[in-house]
């Protein structure tokens, strides 16, 4: 059974809420047994183990970059937590800097058109259009192969994994090399609300449909 458009908006709405609460915190207590080792302008790293590694500059430089690109100015701080290994539900990382996950404190004040988008930016510029170290384009024909695309737009949390962030990744990718990053960005400001008004945000924003870019898209892979 589908769920009512309105209750899909105040799902999405305070999803944004909890980002941008968790975006914008200074200084909040930390996890059980994790302390304050660095803070830059927009970040309170915590460790559990002073021992390891923390690129806070390159963490700061990175998320200031991708701030730049996407014209979506920064304020507050965001903790980055620092796990020996990839655990918790919160903005958290097993590495020193994660561009991955920085990538996605500036999305999702942009907008919200959804996972698919979501991800799929955080894979072109985070990941540098990498999936498990291939080419997301490489990874996403195979994944096509059997796959309708528009399914893994609507359904992206159903679909195996790596298929999906491939797909993701590599079509955003293409939206950023044929129609530029402010385009992207315009897209992502159209959907203040959520999902719902994606397709009606991207055919608005690059002026046809999402299916039939999609299509001509998967044409040439």
């Amino acid at each position: 059974m589908r769920t009512p458009r309105a209750t899909r908006r105040r799902v999405w709405l305070s999803v944004a809420a909890f980002v941008s609460m968790m975006a914008t915190q200074i200084q909040a207590a930390p996890l059980p047994g994790f302390a304050l080792v660095s803070q830059t302008q927009h970040f309170s790293f915590y460790s559990r183990d002073p021992r390891l590694k923390i690129d806070a500059g390159k963490a700061e430089r990175y998320l200031c970059e991708i701030s730049a690109l996407l014209g979506q100015p920064l304020d507050g701080r965001t903790e980055f937590i620092r796990f020996a290994e990839q655990s918790g539900d919160r903005l958290h990382s097993a590495l020193p800097n994660h561009p991955h996950e920085i990538v996605h404190i500036v999305a999702f004040r942009l907008g919200l058109p959804g996972d698919f988008f979501q991800e799929g930016l955080a894979v072109a510029l985070g990941d540098h259009g990498k999936v498990g170290g291939m080419a997301a384009t490489q990874v996403a024909k195979t994944a096509l192969a059997h796959r309708d695309p528009m399914t893994v737009v609507t359904s992206f949390r159903d679909v195996d994994a790596t298929a999906a962030y491939a797909v993701a990744g590599a079509f955003v990718e293409h939206l950023i090399h044929t129609r530029g990053v402010a385009k992207i960005a315009q897209f992502f400001r159209a959907c203040p609300d959520g999902p719902g008004q994606r397709d009606a945000a991207f055919a608005r924003v690059f002026g046809r449909s999402l299916d039939a870019e999609l299509a001509d898209w998967t044409a040439t892979l």
